[in-house]
Parts: C-alpha cells; structure tokens; sequence
C-alpha cells in the first residue's frame, strides 16, 4: 500500500507508521498468544525441539503471557484507532461515528469475561 501511496504522490508518514506498528504489534501479540495456548494445551513440554518458550521455558507466568498479549492486541488497537482517526480527517461525519459504534457494540460481552 505504501508504495502505491509513493507512486500516486499521497504518500503520508503517520498512516505509513500507524499500520507499520500495528502489523508488528499483531505480530508480536499472536507469538505471545501462540505460545500461551500452547502450554497450557500441551504442545509445549520439555521436550519440544526449537527455541525456547518463555512460558515452557518457565521464564514468564503463565498468567503474565496472557496479560502481555491482551495489552499487545490492545496496542494494536490503538494504532488501528488512530490510522482510522487519520484517514477520515477532516471529513469525520455522523456516519463515521455511527460505525465507530457499531464497531464497538458488536463485541461479544463474554470477551470481556476472558480478558478480565
């Protein structure tokens, strides 16, 4: 997408970083996840062939994995938000707003019992 932007002139550093960061922060919240999961489902014991888990490996709390990927994802939210602010700039209406809401009332309530 980036360079599309470069070659049709509207290139534009904030939005370039914003999703930049949130690619990378998904990244990183999908590996912490990946690895919670798979401890507590049994995929990783000791002795599992490649590199170390920080959860099999003993050197995070399971509890603690858990709380770095919900606060990743989290992060990439954010980022997400704000791109989303960036791209409707100046032409930010009720319509946008509008599915703003919907966007956030179409969250399962349970997911709140999960992360909580």
């Amino acid at each position: 997408g980036t360079s599309m932007a470069i070659s049709d002139g509207l290139f534009h550093l904030l939005s370039c970083l914003l999703c930049f960061f949130a690619a990378v922060l998904i990244q990183i919240g999908t590996n912490f996840s990946n690895d919670y999961y798979d401890f507590f489902k049994g995929a990783d014991t000791s002795e599992r062939l490649g590199p170390k888990r920080v959860t099999q490996a003993g050197l995070l709390a399971p509890d603690a994995v858990k709380q770095l990927f919900i606060i990743v994802f989290g992060m990439a939210v954010f980022c997400g938000f704000f791109w989303f602010l960036e791209v409707v700039g100046q032409s930010y209406s009720l319509e946008y707003s509008q599915l703003l809401q919907a966007c956030f009332i179409q969250v399962d309530p349970s997911l709140w019992h999960i992360m909580g």
